[in-house]
């Protein structure tokens, strides 16, 4: 009756501390969104206008085609593309933002990436800017280069069914809280091309906080807010152990594998079931008994547990119709816990 009790209070002291922590964290996160000056939505937007300049051949008259199209790559000379990216906040806050570009050759296999490598093509730039800027940077991107190199890992490993891509990317970060990344992406080891183009992430607004207010007070809730969650979290912990200690399965695993850790030795674990109709069966106090009986009659002992998972038997047969048997059953262990339960 006294354990009984004893749960409830535990049961409502943690529901109590459950009430104070979401009290606390509704009035810290109201302190935190009162002392925001502002919250402001940035925009960017972002391109990349590219022209595929080609080798003498004996079709195209053009010294480049546009953008948008299919490419046969043995007369692609060079690619010209201009990295284009606007960034507006929408006031005249100063913004400090950093951008370089980069070539990445990935190989892959269904999806598992076999070899990749970057190739630094812009070093990175730092500016400054108040309130928006424009990033317009021009690259010349050798592309025959990046596909002899994937066409000679290839070759040079003989491997069937490969996929590899080229990615140049434009990496902007903004205020050291806000990245994007612009993508030039094209095949490689392939008869023709076309060029793809992407960002991340793909064009979403961003909320961009003017400035925060870390007051005093605000540092105050976080602390007790912290401190509550830390009590909480050893309440719940301790009211689980005490309940896993009085749980009837717990006990009887716990039992087995002290007696398989201890004595594993001497056991037998037997997964199947056999006849035991003739035999008399002679329950033994504890498992000792039985060690003591094993050596008497020089007979291994056999572990046996039931489909259910809630009984298992250690058996030591004989020559005579008499079995020895130690039993480990989850509705005894529950008995001895009600029981005990009754007596306090």
């Amino acid at each position: 009756m006294k354990d009984k009790k004893g749960n409830i209070f535990i049961g409502i002291v943690v529901a109590l501390f459950f009430v104070i922590l979401i009290f606390i964290a509704i009035l810290s996160f109201s302190v935190i969104i009162d002392n925001k000056e502002e919250v402001q939505v940035s925009n960017e937007k972002y391109d990349v206008d590219y022209k595929v300049y080609l080798k003498d051949n004996n079709y195209y008259q053009e010294k480049f085609l546009d953008k948008g199209r299919n490419y046969v790559t043995s007369i692609i000379d060079y690619i010209d593309a201009n990295f284009l990216y606007h960034y507006y906040l929408g006031s005249n806050d100063k913004l400090s933002y950093t951008y370089r570009i980069d070539a990445n050759i990935v190989i892959s296999e269904q999806g598992n990436i076999i070899y990749d490598k970057n190739y630094k093509l812009l070093d990175e730039k730092e500016e400054t800017a108040d309130g928006e800027f424009d990033i317009d940077e021009n690259i010349k991107l050798d592309y025959i280069k990046y596909n002899e190199l994937a066409k000679d890992f290839v070759d040079e490993y003989g491997i069937s069914n490969l996929t590899s891509v080229l990615n140049v990317k434009m990496h902007v970060k903004v205020n050291n809280h806000y990245e994007d990344t612009v993508v030039m992406s094209m095949p490689l080891d392939v008869k023709t091309i076309s060029v793809n183009l992407s960002n991340s992430p793909k064009g979403e607004d961003k909320k961009f906080i003017k400035k925060e207010n870390n007051n005093t007070k605000n540092i105050i809730y976080i602390i007790l807010y912290s401190i509550l969650e830390i009590i909480l979290v050893v309440t719940l912990v301790v009211y689980l152990i005490v309940n896993k200690r009085n749980n009837a399965e717990y006990l009887y695993n716990k039992e087995i594998n002290k007696i398989k850790n201890k004595y594993g030795a001497y056991i037998q674990e037997v997964y199947y079931t056999f006849d035991l109709t003739g035999y008399k069966m002679i329950r033994v106090r504890d498992f000792v008994n039985l060690l003591d009986i094993m050596d008497i009659i020089n007979s291994p002992i056999l572990m046996i547990e039931n489909s259910k998972k809630n009984g298992c038997f250690f058996i030591v047969l004989t020559n005579t119709n008499f079995i020895y048997v130690y039993g480990i059953k989850i509705e005894e262990i529950e008995k001895k816990i009600m029981n005990k339960k009754a007596i306090k």
